[in-house]
């Protein structure tokens, strides 16, 4: 559901030197979440729909910003997936999206590992989450690679988990693990 947030973060930190130049990185990523029902477990994904990032301003922070489409978000059961997307109201609030209000690449560069505060709205509520990257790879100048996971609480979003049968209910919280691949062009 978050990946979104995650692959902005990457796509910051595979950037050379910081320069008020326009970024020339190409991006892919991809969300997987991990959920518990009273019956077993199961997980779904998805796709970015969107990566964007701003050039570094004056401090040489960048702005991030990623979204995933509610309606790409697949369980691989369709009854689960209807269920989902009815509780998201994704007619009304088809995108989740994430910011990062100043991404330091050269920090996260260093660190390889560690937290990350961003901004991420769904179904009209936004909240601060903080994600923790992992298993960092670069080649300087040219690639990064890493995983970004945080966990969420559906109520925080004023979202009611989904119920099956009458009795099978998803658990409120959700685990979130974003796979991010960014390129310089």
């Amino acid at each position: 559901m978050t990946r979104f947030a995650i692959a902005l973060v990457s796509l910051a930190s595979v950037l050379a030197p910081i320069s008020a130049r326009a970024l020339d990185v190409v991006g892919r990523c991809s969300v997987v979440f991990f959920a518990t029902s009273t019956v077993h477990d199961f997980e779904g994904k998805a796709p970015c729909a969107l990566l964007a990032i701003e050039p570094p301003d004056a401090s040489g922070a960048y702005r991030a910003r990623a979204e995933v489409a509610v309606e790409q978000l697949d369980t691989g059961i369709a009854a689960r997936d209807r269920r989902m997307r009815e509780m998201f109201e994704v007619e009304r609030y088809p995108r989740i999206t994430a910011v990062f209000a100043s991404v330091d690449p050269d920090a996260l560069r260093a660190r390889r590992a560690g937290a990350l505060a961003f901004s991420i709205s769904i179904h009209g509520v936004e909240r601060e989450v903080i994600l923790e990257l992992s298993a960092w790879s670069e080649v300087p100048g040219k690639r990064a690679q890493f995983r970004a996971t945080f966990d969420l609480s559906l109520s925080e979003f004023g979202l009611e988990a989904p119920v099956a049968m009458g009795f099978v209910r998803v658990a409120d919280r959700v685990r979130v693990a974003v796979e991010v691949d960014l390129a310089a062009r």
